[in-house]
C-alpha cells in the first residue's frame, strides 16, 4: 500500500488541487494544507473532549478519527478536482451530485488500491475505512474540524479585505454550530461524558474578532 501512495500521483494530486478556484483570493490554499489544519483541529478538538484517557475504546475512536481527518479529502486525489459547496450542495440536485461522487471515487478506490495479497489486506482496510466506508460517528467529529478549518480560511481573507467570502463566513458559522451539535449529541450519548466545555470553547471561536491576532 505504501509503494502505491508513494509511486503514484495522489500526494502530488493534493499539494496541486487549489480550492476555491472560482474566487478572487489573496491566498490560495492547496487540498493538503487544508487537511493538515483538519488534521490538527481533530486531534486538539479530541483532548479537549476526552482529556488525558487510557481508556482503549476512546483512543482507537481518536486514532480512527485523526486517520479520517488526514484522508477526508483524499477522494479529490482520485476525482482529480475539488468540487465547491455550492455544486454539492445545490437543493437542485445536490444529492445527486455527492451519490455520483462519491460512486466514483469508491469505483476507482476499488479498481486502484483492492489486493488479493492477504498481507495487504489489512492497510487496505484501514484505508478504506478512512476513506469509503468511514464510520458515521467518526464523521460528525472530522466534520466539525472541517468546518473549522473554513472559518479559519474565511476569517484570513476578510481580514485581508476580501468582501467575497462575507457570506460564505456566515455559512460557515452556522455550519459550525450545527456540526458541533450533532458531535457533543453523539459524545454524550456514545461515551456518557459532557462536552460542555467544547461547547463553551466553540461559542468563544465564533464570538472572536475575525481579524484574529496581528502578526509581527
Amino acid at each position: 500500500m505504501i509503494e502505491e501512495i508513494i509511486s503514484k500521483s495522489y500526494l502530488k494530486r493534493l499539494d496541486n488541487i487549489v480550492q476555491w478556484l472560482e474566487r478572487d483570493t489573496f491566498n490560495r490554499e492547496s487540498v493538503s494544507q487544508h487537511s493538515f489544519k483538519v488534521a490538527v483541529f481533530t486531534r486538539v478538538l479530541l483532548d479537549d473532549i476526552f482529556g488525558d484517557t487510557q481508556d482503549f475504546r476512546v483512543e482507537r475512536f481518536k486514532m480512527n478519527c485523526v486517520t479520517h481527518a488526514i484522508f477526508h479529502d483524499f477522494d479529490e486525489a482520485i476525482f482529480l478536482r475539488d468540487v465547491s459547496h455550492n455544486v454539492k450542495y445545490n437543493e437542485f440536485n445536490g444529492s445527486d451530485v455527492r451519490k455520483s461522487i462519491d460512486d466514483f471515487v469508491e469505483y476507482e478506490f476499488n479498481k486502484e488500491f483492492a489486493k488479493e495479497s492477504e498481507s495487504e489486506k489489512p492497510a487496505y482496510d484501514t484505508l478504506k475505512s478512512a476513506i469509503i466506508d468511514v464510520d458515521p460517528d467518526v464523521k460528525k467529529v472530522v466534520k466539525v474540524a472541517d468546518w473549522l478549518a473554513l472559518l479559519y480560511y474565511c476569517r484570513r481573507e476578510l481580514a485581508l479585505g476580501n468582501k467575497n467570502f462575507e457570506l460564505t463566513y456566515k455559512y460557515c458559522i452556522n455550519g459550525v454550530i450545527r456540526a458541533t451539535y450533532n458531535m457533543c449529541k453523539m459524545i454524550e450519548i456514545i461515551f456518557n461524558i459532557s462536552t460542555e466545555n467544547v461547547e463553551s470553547n466553540i461559542n468563544k471561536i465564533m464570538k472572536a474578532s475575525v481579524y484574529g491576532e496581528t502578526d509581527y
